[in-house]
Formats: structure tokens, C-alpha cells, sequence
């Protein structure tokens, strides 16, 4: 059974992802297709391949939601999430 965890978000983080939730919606309405609603599970996987993501319709909002933080885990705009998160915690 998988247990739910409870993340806080900061209003900068929930604006980022609503938008980007919405344009992926918008993508996919489209006919475009948006690699990381295949299999999202796999995209949790460091061992992903970021180019994955080459390509991507919402790709600059991913990069825009990256930037806040909020994803510490996974593939998210081209990037392993850590490149972004664990240099921001480190230089504080």
C-alpha cells in the first residue's frame, strides 16, 4: 500500500505548477504529446534519461516550475531535479 505524503508548497510553487498543469492539459487537448504523462512513475527515476524531454510543448513553464524548488526528485525540465535543488540548498 503507498502511503500519500503531505508536501507544502509556496504560493510561488502552486502558481508555477497550476500554470503548468493547465498547459499540459491545453497541450494534450491539442494532440500534442507531453512525455512525462506516458508512465509518470518513470519520470521519479534518477536513472531517466532528461533528454526525454527534448521537444516537450510545455517545456519553458516545466523549467519555470523546476526553478521554484518544489521538485526534488526525478527528471523535470531536461535536468535532474537535484542539479537544481541540492546547489540552492547547499549555497545556503
Amino acid at each position: 500500500m503507498r502511503v500519500a505524503r503531505t508536501v507544502n508548497l509556496t504560493p510561488d510553487q502552486v502558481r508555477a505548477q497550476l500554470r503548468l498543469f493547465t498547459a499540459i492539459s491545453a497541450a494534450q487537448q491539442d494532440g500534442l504529446a507531453v512525455p512525462c504523462t506516458d508512465d509518470p512513475p518513470s519520470w521519479d527515476k534518477e536513472s531517466m534519461n532528461p533528454a526525454a524531454c527534448d521537444g516537450c510543448p510545455v517545456f519553458e513553464l516545466c523549467a519555470v516550475y523546476a526553478a521554484t524548488g518544489a521538485v526534488r526528485h526525478g527528471i523535470i525540465a531536461g535536468r535532474h531535479a537535484c542539479e537544481m535543488t541540492c546547489h540552492k540548498e547547499a549555497a545556503a
